[in-house]
């Protein structure tokens, strides 16, 4: 049974990149058969139920592929608890994102550990925009659900 950590935040908190590194140090320093799954952004999502199906799927391959060869542990840069939020910020789409991280948290296994990352809003918007993404609406409205949720 493959162990689960994932890493959790907002857009730009560095959710990729500190699951690369301790899926590295796992790896080098403890011998651990470690892999890490990052979600792929659906580039052609027009709402955000669209992109949270997206990612429900893609969760779910990963699933299959973890039965069936998956390592000792698995580092992810998200999980449901994405949905979750984004359906905190979007009162059009809210019982639709609600429903679907329902489904996912009946679904999908409990992580071993969460670990909530966050930056500054400055640093957050400077992420974003180095990646040649604007910061949306939904990305201002998730830092202050998130930062809740963290205390």
């Amino acid at each position: 049974m493959t162990k689960l950590i994932v890493i959790e935040g907002q857009h730009g908190a560095g959710k990729s990149t500190q699951a690369d590194a301790l899926a590295t140090s796992l790896r080098l320093l403890h011998d651990v058969d470690v892999a890490v799954w990052h979600h792929k952004a659906p580039t052609d999502a027009p709402t955000p139920y669209i992109a949270a199906l997206e990612y429900a799927q893609q969760r779910a391959r990963l699933l299959v592929w973890c039965s069936r060869e998956g390592p000792d542990v698995l580092v992810v840069d998200r999980w449901w608890h994405s949905t979750e939020i984004v359906g905190w910020t979007r009162r059009e789409e809210r019982i639709a994102l609600w429903r679907l991280v329902s489904a996912e948290r009946a679904a999908l296994p409990t992580p071993l550990l969460t670990v909530l990352l966050d930056a500054d809003d400055a640093t957050l918007r400077a992420r974003i925009l180095a990646r040649g993404v604007p910061v949306t609406d939904t990305d201002r409205a998730c830092r202050e659900v998130y930062r809740n949720a963290a205390v």
